[in-house]
C-alpha cells in the first residue's frame, strides 16, 4: 500500500530512492516535505452539477463552471467560461449553451462535443451568426450580423461564404446578390443605392466582365472592367 501511494507523488525520482532506503513510514512522508503536494498546486478542474454515468462523466442535463483564464498581475480575474446543456459520456450532445469569459456565447446543437447543426453564435465583438453548423464551423444555411451593421444572408461551407448569397453593405446603401466561392463574390448583381446595378461577373469581389445600368440617366454600359484602371 505504501508503494502504491509513493507512486502516485508529484516527484517520481526522490520516491523511488525513498523506497529503496526507508521501511519507515514516516521518515518516507519526512522526505516528501520537500515535494509540493498542496491541492493548491493542482491545476483547477471543472465543475459539473449534473448526473453522471457508471465512470462518473457527465451524462444528461446540467452545467458546468471551467476554471476561470489566466490573468496578469494588473488584469482583473474574469470568469470562466459556462455550459449549459445536455452531456454524453463527458461530451456535449444535444442542446446546449456556452458562454466565453470573453462575452462569446454559442446556443444551439451538439454533436461529439462540437458545434453541429442549427445555432446561433455571438462574438466578442458581438457580431452574430444565426444558422448551420457542422463540425464546429459555420456550414449550410444562416444570417451573419456584423458588428459594422453589413448583413450576410445565404449559403455558407466549412466557415466562409459559399453559394447564393446577399450581402448587405450598411454605410453605403448598397448590395450583392448572386454566387459567393470560398467567401469571394464570383458573380451576381451589384444594386446600388439610387438603383444603378451592375450585373456580370466578379473578380476579388469586384466588377470584371457584365453591364452596368445607370438608373438616373437610363445608360447602359456593357463590357470588361479593369479596377486597377479606375
Amino acid at each position: 500500500r505504501l508503494t502504491q501511494i509513493v507512486k502516485q507523488g508529484p516527484c517520481p525520482t526522490v520516491l523511488a530512492s525513498a523506497q529503496a532506503v526507508f521501511t519507515n513510514y514516516y521518515e518516507v512522508l519526512l522526505l516528501l516535505g520537500s515535494c509540493e503536494m498542496s491541492d493548491e498546486d493542482e491545476k483547477p478542474q471543472p465543475k459539473w452539477e449534473g448526473p453522471v454515468d457508471s465512470d462518473g462523466l457527465p451524462h444528461g442535463k446540467g452545467s458546468m463552471t471551467y476554471p476561470p483564464p489566466p490573468v496578469g498581475e494588473d488584469e482583473e480575474e474574469k470568469p470562466g467560461d459556462t455550459y449549459t446543456g445536455h452531456m454524453e459520456h463527458g461530451k456535449k450532445q444535444g442542446s446546449g449553451k456556452y458562454v466565453w469569459s470573453n462575452g462569446a456565447s454559442y446556443n444551439g446543437e451538439y454533436v461529439a462535443n462540437k458545434k453541429h447543426g442549427h445555432g446561433v453564435m455571438v462574438f466578442p465583438d458581438k457580431s452574430k451568426y444565426d444558422g448551420g453548423w457542422v463540425d464546429d464551423k459555420m456550414d449550410g444555411e444562416g444570417s451573419y450580423y456584423y458588428a459594422s451593421g453589413d448583413i450576410y444572408t445565404g449559403s455558407f461551407k466549412q466557415g466562409k461564404k459559399h453559394g447564393s448569397g446577399m450581402y448587405y453593405f450598411k454605410a453605403h446603401s448598397c448590395q450583392f446578390m448572386g454566387i459567393w466561392s470560398e467567401g469571394i463574390f464570383v458573380e451576381g448583381k451589384w444594386v446600388h443605392r439610387d438603383g444603378t446595378t451592375f450585373k456580370g461577373s466578379f473578380e476579388a469581389s469586384v466588377p470584371s466582365e457584365g453591364t452596368f445600368y445607370f438608373s438616373s440617366s437610363g445608360l447602359v454600359q456593357q463590357g470588361s472592367y479593369n479596377a486597377k484602371a479606375g
